[in-house]
């Protein structure tokens, strides 16, 4: 017998990293091209998590449960890199991504909040974090702490180890989404 968890109901606020709300935005892309029968692109850029059946729709219905979503302006330029190096979008589509990418964030109103380099070097506990995981990665930790909020990641290895190192809390997908699915 398959057992699963349930979506976390007390998640109210988290912070998103970037490969979360990367995920977000591929799925939103998809769907609004499939309302306008253009066929889904992208979902071998997904997590395996989300390319299971019921994971993109578990996904995106955890993400909608997120009462409050805060980025930080790091994980908007990480975007840029990863929509020109993963998804390699010209023209139409990569016009249509931002602009449907930017209804998305509207319509879940995440709050993007500026983390400044000078404000992690500042902080005794951050400031050496910075050469370890880089700046987008540190700002992520800061906004948590400052939040007391966890941050949602799918990134194990650096991420999420140094959160729960500097005891800061730190959720993987995996442990969010249901087993089984």
């Amino acid at each position: 017998m398959k057992t699963s968890r349930r979506l976390d109901p007390t998640l109210h606020i988290a912070v998103i990293d970037s490969s979360i709300l990367f995920s977000a935005l591929i799925l939103h892309f998809n769907y609004v091209n499939e309302q306008l029968d253009r066929p889904a692109k992208f979902v071998d850029k997904l997590d395996p998590l989300l390319q299971e059946p019921g994971g993109q729709e578990t996904f995106m219905n955890l993400m909608r449960s997120i009462s409050i979503k805060l980025i930080s302006s790091h994980v908007i330029g990480e975007l840029q890199g990863l929509v020109q190096h993963r998804l390699r979008l010209k023209g139409d589509d990569l016009s249509n991504f931002w602009e449907f990418s930017v209804e998305l964030v509207k319509q879940w109103n995440v709050d993007e909040r500026l983390i400044s380099i000078s404000e992690l070097g500042a902080d005794e506990h951050l400031a050496s974090l910075i050469s370890l995981i880089g700046p987008p990665d540190t700002g992520l930790l800061a906004l948590a702490h400052r939040n007391s909020c966890p941050v949602i990641t799918e990134d194990e290895k650096t991420l999420a180890r140094e959160a729960w190192r500097i005891h800061v809390d730190c959720r993987l997908l995996k442990q969010l989404m249901p087993v089984g699915l």
